[in-house]
Parts: C-alpha cells; sequence; structure tokens
C-alpha cells in the first residue's frame, strides 16, 4: 500500500513537473515567433539600405562638372558620410548576427525543454504501468 501511495505521489508530482515544463515550452516557442519576424523584418530592412546605398555609392559628380575649395569641402563631407553610412551597416550587421545567436540559443533551449517533457512522460507512463500491475 505504501508502494503504491508514493507511486501516485510521485507521478503526481511528475505531471506538476511536465505541466510547468509545457507552459516553459509554450513561452518559448512564442519567443522564437517573435524573434524569427524580428530576423525577417532586419533582413528586409538591411536589404532596403543596401540597395539605396549602393544608389548613393553610384553617384559621381565628373571633375569638369564641379571642381575647386568647393568640390574638396564637397569630397571631405562624403567621404565622412560614407564612413557613417559603412559603420550604420557594421552596427545592423551586428545587430543581426546578435538576434541569429539569441535564436540558435532559444532552439537549443526549447530542445532542452522537449527533451525534460519526454523524460518526464516516460516516467509518468512507467509508474503508470507499475500502478497497473499492482
Amino acid at each position: 500500500m505504501s508502494n503504491k501511495v508514493q507511486l501516485k505521489r510521485r507521478r503526481a508530482e511528475y505531471i506538476g513537473q511536465k505541466r510547468a515544463k509545457e507552459t516553459e515550452l509554450t513561452g518559448l516557442e512564442t519567443d522564437k515567433k517573435r524573434l524569427k519576424a524580428a530576423i525577417k523584418s532586419a533582413n528586409e530592412i538591411k536589404e532596403d539600405f543596401d540597395s539605396e546605398n549602393k544608389t548613393y555609392s553610384g553617384i559621381e559628380i565628373e571633375n569638369n562638372e564641379w571642381s575647386g575649395d568647393t568640390r574638396n569641402k564637397a569630397d571631405d563631407k562624403r567621404d565622412t558620410l560614407d564612413e557613417a553610412v559603412k559603420c550604420y551597416g557594421n552596427k545592423y550587421d551586428d545587430a543581426i548576427e546578435q538576434m541569429d545567436s539569441d535564436l540558435q540559443k532559444l532552439e537549443t533551449k526549447i530542445e532542452g525543454v522537449e527533451s525534460d517533457i519526454t523524460e518526464l512522460s516516460s516516467s509518468i507512463e512507467s509508474i503508470n504501468r507499475q500502478l497497473a500491475s499492482n
């Protein structure tokens, strides 16, 4: 009789743990879905940025169209702008890489929680078999 009570108690504990893991899994899956949407949006923005940057970079003024001190000042400002645009692009790439890394970590965590749920389910089934045989 005592063994049956212990088995039922352990089964109830495992069922509670399994429910908690399932709730955690639901939250992680929601986070994964939002992160994937954010990554998709960030990649689209980056593609738009790259396209506009390519157009901007393709603009050239011929030497015979503009020269002198004003041209030199404009070239200096363009160099500064080019550097700022490049820096922005690099920061955006870094942000996308970080989101990709976060997604990988999240997927690893999801796999771990799924594994925990499988183990708990197996333990519950084992206890159910033991209780049925007694």
